[in-house]
């Protein structure tokens, strides 16, 4: 009798340390962090993909190809990805007419998952080659569907 006792308490106990370890498996795999997931995820061409959509942009306003250069970028509107707004375009617009991107230098990147990322670049905006002048500028690719878009870091 005593060792059926023992044998139940040994089979209870196993089956109540199984189903504590089960349901920590779940409560793990609910909170996986997407962003997180995504950037596992990455391949090189995806990096690539992602550095490649800037620098075609920054090499279109570099050939003073302003408005297709803003054709590039867009913006979140209530959570909506959409074309910049017309006031949004038109100060750009205004911005690299004055500020012309004679050369530019990517300083830093940053992927952190589908929408929180950076592409940093130096944009120098005097023909003389001694000059430093240049002023910062950084954009937020953002990835929908397995596509990355262009945004504008704190627009």
């Amino acid at each position: 009798m005593k060792t059926s006792v023992r044998l139940l308490g040994s089979v209870v106990l196993t089956l109540l340390v199984l189903a504590a370890c089960t349901g920590k498996s779940k409560e793990s795999q609910a909170s996986i962090d997407p962003d997180t997931e995504l950037v596992k995820g990455l391949t090189a061409k995806d990096t690539a993909d992602f550095i490649g959509l800037a620098q075609v942009c920054m090499d279109t306003l570099q050939a003073g190809k302003i408005d297709d250069g803003l054709n590039m970028i867009y913006c979140i509107i209530n959570d909506t990805l959409m074309p910049m707004t017309d006031e949004m375009r038109e100060n750009m617009k205004q911005h690299f007419k004055r500020f012309p991107v004679k050369k530019y230098r990517m300083e830093d990147f940053e992927i952190n998952g589908y929408s929180n990322n950076t592409v940093k670049y130096s944009i120098f905006f005097q023909e003389n080659p001694e000059s430093e002048a240049c002023i910062k500028f950084a954009f937020n690719p953002i990835r929908i569907d397995d596509a990355w878009y262009l945004t504008l870091k704190n627009n």
